[in-house]
């Protein structure tokens, strides 16, 4: 059980030291994130047009199901644009100290989960790079399922989606490096 938590302990910081390095120092976040050209106007007819916080898109999907509906939709669609917001009504500080502890939990979550993983795997998994490679193949699982999907589904920039999916597998990676050490099983009496 030492083990199981200080795995879980100390993957969780590296994971999020990797995080925190990857958005705060690396320029790569930013390169593919450009600001939004004239945001003041385009946050007005935001507030104008929005009523509370939720993600929406656009064109509007038809919701009454008709034939001429959803023609007029694909028509909208194909023409473009086409996109997504993420629309918050109220502001926030996104440095508070309650963004990075809720980025830390859910850290902490997700390395108990590759943990547990691990740990049913332990007969087959052979050796610190076996244990390294397991948690390495939850990352890119978890990168394409996710960005891989975005880009696939959304059509989410080539660039966009192949900066978050290397950051994604190579804090996994990093985590695994440490994970996989603290995790290693006791020796053979």
């Amino acid at each position: 059980m030492k083990r199981f938590l200080l795995a879980v302990a100390l993957g969780a910081i590296t994971v999020y030291l990797w995080g925190s390095f990857s958005w705060i120092v690396l320029p790569w976040h930013n390169a593919v994130m450009p600001n939004l050209p004239n945001d003041t106007a385009v946050i007005r007819v935001l507030n104008q047009n929005i009523s509370q916080t939720g993600v929406y898109r656009f064109p509007s999907y038809p919701m009454d199901g008709s034939e001429e509906s959803m023609r007029f939709f694909l028509q909208r669609f194909e023409a473009g644009p086409v996109g997504m917001i993420v629309y918050r009504q109220v502001g926030y500080n996104p440095m508070s100290a309650g963004s990075f502890l809720w980025g830390f939990f859910l850290d902490i979550c997700a390395v108990s989960l590759v943990v547990v993983l691990l740990w049913i795997a332990r007969d087959r998994v052979r050796g610190y790079t076996g244990r390294v490679f397991f948690v390495f193949l939850l990352g890119l699982f978890a990168s394409l399922v996710s960005h891989g999907s975005d880009m696939a589904w959304r059509q989410f920039p080539p660039a966009w989606t192949i900066v978050r999916a290397v950051d994604l597998v190579a804090a996994w990676l990093i985590g695994g490096l440490v994970i996989g050490a603290v995790l290693k099983p006791p020796p053979e009496a």
